[in-house]
């Protein structure tokens, strides 16, 4: 899987300005840090501290900013932006559309869906995961595998959860949100209080 650096910097036009330095035809194959980048790789430089690191990468192509410009195009392909941090961000937003398109949405068999729950158009639900009563699902969001999703719980349009998130009674969760394998939402809270000898939750 590859991106030409061309089609990067077209892609994203419409989101950052950027100057492209180098050849417009080189295929970036990786997208990597600026210690690790290697020949097909593309990496940025956010910060001066890290600019002795410059001159060394391997990196097919740097992203950075104006003051870096000079010592990247010394060093070969770059593309300078005003936030290279940001537009680092960009780039793996489109890495991730062009490479990992989304799939369509399911049901997997044996997923269990409580009669009581509400799933709107498009939402998607992984192997082995149950979702309560009363839970209202939004509009396109991923509940992954081996998840729980509990009673009267709102999870918002075009959220995900990973796998073996769980979320507890009554919780809420706005749009396009990403929760992260194995995270729990509603767990008990507050530990417990010392009061006449006793623990009390």
């Amino acid at each position: 899987m590859t991106l030409r650096l061309a089609d990067i910097v077209q892609s994203l036009a419409g989101e950052a300005s950027a100057e492209l330095v180098g050849n417009p035809e080189t295929l970036i194959v990786h997208l990597s840090t600026l210690d690790a980048a290697g020949p097909q790789d593309l990496t940025f430089l956010s910060h001066p501290k890290y600019l002795g690191k410059l001159a060394q990468s391997a990196a097919a192509c740097v992203v950075v900013g104006p003051g870096a410009r000079e010592a990247a195009v010394r060093r070969g392909g770059c593309i300078v932006v005003d936030d290279p941090y940001h537009y680092f961000a960009l780039i793996t937003q489109l890495w991730k559309r062009r490479h990992f398109p989304a799939p369509q949405p399911q049901i997997h068999p044996s997923a269990f869906i409580d009669p009581g729950a509400s799933l709107a158009a498009g939402v998607s639900v992984g192997a082995f995961a149950c979702i309560a009563a009363g839970a209202v699902i939004g509009a396109g969001a991923r509940i992954a595998e081996h998840c729980v999703v509990g009673q009267r719980v709102l999870i918002g349009a075009d959220s995900r959860l990973s796998a073996r998130v769980t979320v507890g009674d009554d919780c809420s969760i706005g749009e396009r949100c990403i929760v992260h394998p194995g995270a729990v939402i509603g767990a008990d809270g507050f530990g417990f209080a010392a009061h006449g000898g006793q623990w009390v939750k």
